[in-house]
């Protein structure tokens, strides 16, 4: 069977449990032996790699979603109690770097539920033949790009979800310093798109975007560049702002003839944690996953 297609999956926080619907429905249809290559940011690169697993260990398929609505409901995950003590703490960082910090959003709770309570078995996926891309923020480099994620699994999908400034922590992989890889905004999926018209490329979007609620957005953008300032000082922090209209929705998708999106239609917030919200999005994306599968062929 002839490999046609490439699965990019963004990121979007609690959204992402979207994007696992759509996945769980290319397991159960056993899409893998059609699959080129895969793609994830953030939350989708987490849900990219219980669906890789669940090729050789089918459990991890329904897995790895039930981390969203049974492990990141409660105060352990999203931490808004934190958040007095988390600015006390960044200010003292800024001038003494071994001052621990409180986090608002704690990747290090996901990174113990992935490795412990919801194993992620990584040996299944570094089994399986499909290229696994995990996109993070190079520090150093200042840009984001895509990591091989068989390698160092967890570590990568760890810095693939750290996302500043409310996880204030970059995540150390081979002696670089990364961020969350949709921390600044990249025209990369569009010319992946682009440089393959032989594929057909289902893009899953799992928080829709706009011009309007990009601009409704922008009070909030200002103070996450104040709080990264704090952290990262300025080059990093105004990193965002250099792409700051460089989105990715259906309206720009609709121009790739070979592109198949997949798109959340439900207005729930990106930071819900709320168990019915999620299981009804986790179901969502199931249902909008069939409706790509049928249109794949």
């Amino acid at each position: 069977m002839e490999r046609d297609v490439i699965v990019i999956s963004e990121g979007g926080a609690m959204l992402g449990v979207f994007g696992a619907g759509v996945v769980t429905a290319f397991h159960e249809a056993n899409l893998y032996p059609r699959i080129h290559s895969i793609y994830g940011t953030s939350a989708g690169a987490h849900n990219a790699a219980y669906f890789l697993a669940a090729w050789k260990n089918p459990p991890q398929a329904r897995l790895g979603a039930s981390i969203y609505y049974e492990d990141l409901i409660g105060r352990n995950f999203i931490k808004p109690q934190n958040f007095f003590r988390y600015l006390v703490d960044i200010t003292i960082h800024r001038f003494r770097k071994s001052h621990p910090i409180h986090h608002l959003i704690d990747i290090d709770y996901l990174e113990q539920v992935e490795s412990s309570q919801k194993r992620l078995d990584v040996a299944a996926i570094k089994e399986q033949p499909i290229p696994f891309n995990v996109a993070v923020y190079d520090m150093q480099e200042r840009q984001a790009r895509y990591s091989d994620g068989t390698a160092g699994t967890l570590r990568a999908l760890k810095a693939s979800a750290s996302s500043p400034p409310f996880y204030a922590s970059p995540v150390r992989l081979a002696g670089r310093d990364y961020l969350d890889g949709g921390y600044v905004r990249s025209k990369a999926d569009l010319r992946l798109i682009a440089d393959n018209p032989d594929k057909k490329v289902v893009y899953i979007i799992n928080n829709r975007k706009t011009i309007l609620n990009t601009l409704q957005a922008l009070p909030f953008e200002i103070l996450q560049m104040f709080l990264l300032a704090i952290l990262f000082g300025f080059r990093i922090a105004c990193q965002p702002l250099r792409a700051f209209f460089c989105f990715i929705n259906a309206s720009r998708l609709s121009k790739y003839p070979n592109a198949i999106v997949v798109q959340n239609e439900l207005p729930h917030s990106h930071s819900t944690t709320n168990r019915a919200k999620l299981l009804e999005l986790y179901q969502h994306g199931i249902e909008q996953g069939k409706r790509a599968l049928e249109k794949l062929g």
